[in-house]
């Protein structure tokens, strides 16, 4: 894994599960994890909207609070390790979470071709951060995708016609 995941899951603090007496006070509440640049307040209120929850002890969070599971714990790296369809890693350049070394480890464990797509200045949260950037990245991993499983369709009938 790379040194940057090991070394933030020693450090990680066990998980706090909040309640709010309010909606109102749960979604004054709400950030980005990790830390980023906030986009503009009102889309910052839709996703601050969609992510509580009420529950019989007030209002809470949609997400899993005991945190997000290790991405490259050994059990990860074992199923990535065999993989065997092609995958897409996107991340932003500015990542808290990501970085070049990570993008390098999917690379090198994935057995199978991996488009590692980085958008420069881009921070965690892509679809938020950067929308277009995003979903241009998207768009050229799943043509490279299709330009490869085309290729390879027309290898095999070139191979049957002679």
């Amino acid at each position: 894994p790379p040194p940057a995941f090991v070394a933030r899951a020693a450090t990680q603090r066990p998980p706090v599960e909040r309640r709010y007496p309010t909606r109102e006070e749960a979604l004054s509440r709400f950030r980005l994890m990790p830390p980023q640049r906030h986009p503009p307040a009102d889309v910052m209120a839709v996703l601050a909207g969609y992510s509580v929850r009420e529950t019989r002890d007030g209002w809470t969070w949609k997400h899993d609070q005991r945190g997000f599971p290790p991405l490259y714990d050994p059990e990860v790296a074992e199923a990535a390790a065999a993989l065997e369809v092609p995958a897409g890693y996107v991340y932003g350049g500015e990542s808290g979470l990501v970085d070049d070394a990570a993008a390098a480890w999917v690379r090198e464990t994935v057995p199978s071709d991996v488009a590692v797509v980085r958008i420069p200045g881009a921070t965690h949260h892509l679809p938020v951060d950067a929308p277009l950037a995003c979903a241009g990245a998207v768009e050229e991993i799943v043509t490279r995708w299709e330009r490869s499983d085309a290729g390879r369709h027309d290898a095999g009938r070139a191979g049957r016609a002679g």
